[in-house]
């Protein structure tokens, strides 16, 4: 029992030393003709990123011969380094594919890919359905809309197939509207 007493004592004294040490130190003046306080200041910047200047995929109509292709460009920014992460997710995807949706049949779903590209960079990456992707490395450092500095500027590709050997084409699926939203995530890496 004394020695549960012990322990709880320390803890006890530990936590107030622990959280003395995170206040800013203050000063009073002296009470004379001029006095001067002082206090110290401490602004923590966490590490920042952002993904932005994307544009909707809509409107194009599927014409029987060829699949569907889209594009879209992005600013990435991060206000440490150029280093980061990317994370694509389907909102009708399954495992690692990206589906478009009639919002009926899920047996009508249509298979599509998305490669992310930053300019600069030779090949673009394909990207998995909710899959960690951590080789991006050209993240603006030095404007967040990526209009000043270099990098950031990143193309996103969109293809949906005309048929597909394991799930639905475009050509393979009943006349409807098929959509979906796509959510990028960028993490600082």
């Amino acid at each position: 029992m004394e020695m549960k007493k012990l322990v709880k004592g320390l803890t006890v004294a530990g936590l107030f030393a622990l959280s003395a040490n995170t206040f800013a130190v203050t000063a009073d003046g002296d009470l004379d003709t001029t006095s001067t306080g002082t206090v110290d200041i401490n602004v923590i910047v966490g590490d920042l990123i952002q993904i932005s200047g994307m544009v909707s995929m809509v409107g194009t109509t599927y014409v029987p011969g060829a699949g569907v292709n889209y594009t879209t460009p992005a600013c990435v920014y991060r206000n440490g380094s150029t280093n980061y992460e990317v994370t694509a997710t389907s909102s009708n995807g399954a495992g690692t594919n990206f589906f478009l949706s009639d919002g009926v049949n899920p047996a009508n779903n249509v298979v599509y890919s998305v490669t992310y590209q930053e300019t600069g960079i030779a090949a673009p990456v394909a990207l998995a359905n909710g899959a960690l992707n951590s080789t991006f490395t050209t993240a603006n450092t030095t404007i967040a809309d990526c209009s000043a500095g270099a990098g950031g500027d990143v193309t996103i590709s969109v293809a949906i197939p005309e048929t597909d050997a394991t799930f639905n084409g475009v050509g393979e699926v009943p006349a409807a509207t098929y959509t979906d939203e796509l959510s990028v995530l960028v993490a600082p890496r």
